[in-house]
This record gives structure tokens, C-alpha cells and sequence, in this order.
């Protein structure tokens, strides 16, 4: 599967490269092509009271000083 997406003024192309519906995860790769490259894995497991609870972890890598910047303003909670 490839999708983009669109945010802003930048756009973002994304790749499925794992499906594992058993295992409930997923991941990405995704390319914002005048920035950064990067990964994401979703994993999901069942929670309290019938919820799901996901896990998402990301990976970047700056192709630029742009994704460099965007990259070092990045936290925890952003």
C-alpha cells in the first residue's frame, strides 16, 4: 500500500513494509521528500475494559538543514 498525505505546505508519501494483522502491528516508512525519511510501527494489545492500547514508535533521519530543524524541535510530548 502507498498513500500520500498532505499537511500544511508538505506533503508526505508513506509505504506499508510489515503487516502482521495476527501480531496486531504495522509499519511505515514515510518520506517528506524535501526534508526527512522515517519509520513507524504501530502495535496494538488488548486493554482494560475491552479498549485496545497502541504503541507507536517513530524513527527519523534529516535529508537537510530543513529536517534538521524540524528534528531538533521535536519531544516527548510534541
Amino acid at each position: 500500500m502507498v498513500f500520500r498525505t498532505d499537511h500544511g505546505d508538505e506533503a508526505t508519501l508513506w509505504a506499508c513494509t510489515d503487516w502482521e494483522p495476527a501480531e496486531h502491528r504495522v509499519r511505515y516508512v514515510r518520506v517528506m521528500p524535501d526534508s526527512r525519511f522515517g519509520f513507524v510501527e504501530v502495535a496494538c494489545q488488548a486493554a482494560a475494559g475491552g479498549g485496545t492500547e497502541a504503541s507507536i514508535a517513530y524513527t527519523f533521519t534529516a535529508l537537510n538543514a530543513a529536517g534538521r530543524s524540524h528534528l531538533s524541535a521535536l519531544t516527548q510530548e510534541a
